[in-house]
């Protein structure tokens, strides 16, 4: 897995960022277009080129509502250029369409929260060169969604946004053991995959410490689901909010 991007939640208004971005935005589509993976893509010339997987590059934020700072968004997307973006707490439902969430160059997978609740929903945008198709897995966890591309050599490669909400009302205390089945689905088929997400979970160190007796039993649950199938954190943000590879 390659370089991977971690923001903060975003507030209403980031000082000065906009600005800052805000003159890359116009650059020309060929130059905001960045070869990774091994995927057969087209720069601005059309020419068609293989990168390394390990380049893949992620950015990953915990929106809470996305259309209220989407002009942001858009700035940070562009600047930073990533292949892959997760988003958490979108705060999307079906009111809200596809064309309100897009971003050029960009195939987007949505999730909403599927009960009468506000807030929740994840979204995951894929360059469109890549030809990503959704996936749907078994797991019954409600805030997931995923999808998978091909590379140069025929193998499939997963990515993934999960929410797990702290609210116990919201889904009941099951949630938590969904979550732990929709890794177990994932280790179990040997895939190669990519999760980003808000999990929720309060570590006061990472790799989690054996004698933290500030970690939660569901945390170390948690912890211990990751390490069976020897997934990898590759975020340095706040140990609730990972990215795992495997």
């Amino acid at each position: 897995m390659g370089e991977s991007v971690y923001t903060p939640r975003l507030n209403s208004k980031t000082e000065g960022s906009t600005e800052a971005t805000s003159g890359r935005i116009e650059a020309k589509e060929g130059e905001r277009r960045k070869q990774s993976d091994y995927f057969q893509r087209k720069s601005c010339t059309e020419k068609s080129i293989s990168v390394n997987r390990d380049e893949l590059k992620c950015f990953y934020i915990n929106a809470r509502n996305i259309l209220n700072k989407f002009d942001e968004f858009e700035a940070w997307a562009y600047d930073i250029n990533p292949d892959i973006i997760g988003v958490t707490e979108s705060w999307t439902g079906k009111h809200i369409l596809d064309s309100e969430l897009a971003l050029n160059d960009y195939d987007l997978f949505r999730q909403d929260r599927a009960v009468d609740r506000e807030g929740g929903g994840v979204l995951l945008y894929v360059r469109n060169t890549l030809n990503a198709v959704q996936y749907t897995l078994m797991s019954r966890f409600p805030e997931q969604v995923w999808c998978y591309f091909s590379d140069s050599k025929g193998s499939y490669f997963y990515v993934g946004v999960c929410y797990r909400t702290p609210t116990v009302n919201i889904y009941g205390s099951g949630n938590h053991d969904l979550l732990q089945d929709t890794i177990n689905e994932l280790g179990s088929t040997k895939k190669h995959f990519v999760l980003m997400g808000d999990f929720n979970y309060r570590y006061l160190h990472w790799p989690a410490l054996a004698n933290d007796y500030n970690t939660t039993v569901e945390a170390n649950q948690f912890y211990h689901c990751l390490e069976d199938i020897f997934l990898h954190n590759m975020s340095t943000s706040a140990p609730e909010t990972m990215l795992f590879s495997t």
